[in-house]
């Protein structure tokens, strides 16, 4: 490779006459990612599935010249291309092989310790401002990701956002990264400092509320609110790894953060973790389908009070059914009696809370692929009962005669029927606000728990949250009379569909 480039993939890139706007577009990254790339300041991770597509759009773009280019590069480093599988991974090996690349780790920071009183030198990487900042987290992320065995993170952060929520394309990386490490059975401790303002707090919920009942995250959130204008920040693998970052008084210029992976340094920031710790109460609880009993209990104490509500439901909160239709399709899909009574427990607490308003945003595609079949198995239920659970058209009808009727009765209330398509926001998940109360959410790609938690600023900004969905909602679309309407429609279109099969 000539030195006037910056790295092989800069120099692939020249001599394939891949620009950069090219490469992002062909493997669905952004171009500032592949311009970081190509000048070393960001690290390649070979296990992200964009780094497989990176490999295959080269070699597409070289199939013209009979891979000719790329077989000379490895000719002139005395390797010997016979097949597509060698020329696949010579070229990964030649795109990872960048000396700069790998001294980016900082686990290869060669140490000067005098055994003798425990001092030595150390140099530290620093990154400065709020780029800096996102360069460190990524990088952090890459390491974890790069790491063999499943590993426990520590993470802590006092500051304000405007270091993650002011670049879109960061927090997309940032949320791909976590799950990718979520999914590896990475193990994250997490202490929120929840003395914030609730917007900050609420432009994040979109990226957070499905990892909340993730089994391997515990949440906790400091109880001590002390302004003070040092504020920090702390990423740690656990004896491995630490990235340590300051702040004062929420200047850009003045925010810094360095990388360790020595044992004093990784042990220090350690026991700083575990002293926030102790001043920490869990931020979410989570219940998996034996402990509903649990989950009970602690709803069941707010159950007199009087409140708002919201609900986000992606597919038809079994809260809007009757209490005789449930008990009727709990039998029919052969539930014990014990598991009836538990659910239709939980239903009537639900039931019973004091909701001076409720407003509800229901996914109108689900009640398309509702029409579509007659045999459907609901989520919630199944998860609640530990067994699938199926309903048919005449409980859809039921439902929604049930929902029209709440629609009339409750005039301060309404509910929005909104395609997922038109709104940008919607995401897979259920949650329920009681405003004041609580809010508990259910990931219906992670069926495994519900989450709970009582924490009054969280509370707010899932609050906040809802209320910027809902207003995102064109008047039109929340007119109560309309989405009776739709409702009665959809209920027209199933009746059709069951007399045509008649």
């Amino acid at each position: 490779m000539s030195y006037r480039y910056k790295s092989n993939l800069a120099y692939l890139m020249s001599i394939l006459n891949i620009s950069g706007k090219e490469l992002s577009e062909s493997i669905h990254v952004d171009v500032s990612l592949i311009s970081k790339w190509k000048n070393q300041k960001r690290r390649i991770n070979k296990k992200a599935p964009h780094f497989e597509n990176m490999i295959e759009y080269i070699i597409k773009i070289d199939e013209i010249n009979q891979y000719k280019t790329l077989k000379k590069i490895f000719l002139e480093k005395d390797i010997e291309i016979n097949n597509m599988n060698g020329l696949k991974k010579n070229l990964e090996f030649f795109i990872l092989d960048d000396i700069q690349n790998n001294l980016l780790s900082p686990f290869d920071v060669p140490l000067s310790h005098d055994t003798s009183n425990d001092v030595y030198d150390y140099n530290v990487r620093v990154f400065k401002d709020n780029s800096g900042r996102r360069e460190a987290v990524l990088e952090f992320l890459d390491i974890v990701l790069n790491m063999n065995e499943p590993q426990e993170l520590l993470l802590i952060s006092q500051e304000d956002m405007t270091w993650m929520l002011e670049d879109k394309s960061f927090l997309i990386e940032w949320n791909q990264k976590f799950n990718e490490i979520l999914k590896n059975n990475h193990k994250i401790k997490m202490i929120h400092f929840v003395d914030r303002e609730i917007e900050d707090i609420s432009n994040v919920i979109e990226y957070w509320i499905q990892l909340y009942s993730n089994v391997n995250i515990e949440s906790y959130y400091y109880t001590k609110f002390i302004d003070t204008p040092i504020k920090q920040t702390l990423f740690i693998v656990k004896n491995h790894f630490a990235i340590y970052g300051v702040n004062y008084n929420n200047q850009t210029s003045k925010r810094y953060t360095s990388m360790y992976c020595d044992d004093f340094s990784v042990a220090m920031y350690e026991n700083m973790f575990d002293h926030y710790l102790k001043d920490s109460n869990p931020l979410v609880l989570k219940f998996d389908s034996k402990k509903i009993p649990d989950f009970i209990k602690q709803i069941q104490y707010y159950k007199h009070n009087q409140t708002k509500s919201y609900f986000y439901a992606y597919e038809p909160s079994f809260i809007h059914f009757e209490s005789a239709l449930l008990n009727n399709i709990l039998i029919r899909n052969n539930v014990s009696k014990e598991k009836i009574n538990e659910i239709i427990y939980f239903h009537e607490i639900f039931s019973n809370i004091n909701h001076k308003t409720t407003s509800v945003v229901y996914n109108f595609s689900l009640f398309n692929d509702l029409i579509a079949a007659d045999n459907i198995k609901f989520d919630q239920l199944s998860f609640l009962a530990e067994k699938d659970i199926f309903i048919n058209h005449n409980d859809v009808l039921k439902l929604l005669e049930s929902l029209i009727k709440y629609l009339e009765d409750n005039t301060e209330s309404n509910i929005v029927v909104i395609d997922s398509k038109e709104l940008l926001q919607m995401i897979p998940m259920n949650f329920i606000i009681s405003a004041n109360n609580f809010v508990t959410t259910n990931n219906l790609y992670n069926n495994a728990e519900l989450s709970f938690t009582n924490e009054l600023t969280t509370i707010s900004s899932f609050e906040y949250f809802f209320n910027n969905i809902f207003s995102s909602i064109p008047r039109v679309s929340r007119d109560k009379s309309r989405t009776i309407q739709l409702l009665n429609n959809i209920m027209n279109n199933i009746i059709d569909n069951q007399n045509q099969q008649i």
